[in-house]
């Protein structure tokens, strides 16, 4: 209902119909994307966690991040979140993961590789979520097996799937530049 208020529709498949998953989120330019973002977790009762920065993963707000399904990812420094993720995968019948590929709010001249690292290593598929602010949409893709697909093969995709998805400020979004 919020969603609507908003102006916001849903469209696609509901991401929660697959037990395993990445689900690769863009463009990600404003802190709004969050509670979009949240909104449709629960309009299709989605079991799903998603990656934060842990600068932000502190007291008063670690437990609504921990509730929500919030993992803190140190940037600073290596911690094989790939290694890490995937096990996660492997020791679970259902889990899923967002990950905002650009992997930061603000202009990055190319997209992060991380998602594509896992989804090979625990063998799982990608769903990609558009949030289209221009659009007023949040669409869902069906999942995408990426077992046989290389990494520029992936990227490649991706970048197409997403070019012209406008985010909240489009100037600070890679797919919102023309290719």
């Amino acid at each position: 209902m919020i969603l609507k208020l908003w102006g916001f529709e849903v469209r696609g498949p509901n991401p929660s119909e697959t037990p395993k998953y990445i689900l690769v989120a863009a463009p990600h330019t404003s802190n709004w994307d969050f509670p979009i973002g949240l909104l449709c977790k629960m309009l299709y009762k989605m079991p799903i966690n998603y990656l934060i920065k842990d600068t932000i993963y502190k007291p008063p707000l670690s437990w609504f991040f921990k509730w929500t399904g919030g993992v803190p990812v140190r940037r600073d420094k290596s911690t094989n979140m790939v290694e890490q993720i995937s096990k996660t995968f492997k020791e679970h019948k259902e889990f899923a993961v967002c990950i905002a590929v650009e992997g930061t709010r603000s202009y990055a001249q190319k997209i992060k590789t991380g998602f594509y690292h896992i989804a090979q290593k625990a063998q799982i598929p990608l769903i990609m979520c558009k949030i289209d602010w221009g659009q007023k949409q949040v669409v869902f893709s069906s999942p995408l097996d990426i077992s046989t697909m290389s990494l520029t093969e992936t990227i490649d995709y991706v970048m197409q799937h997403f070019q012209g998805t406008a985010g909240k400020h489009p100037q600070q979004s890679i797919f919102s530049q023309v290719s």
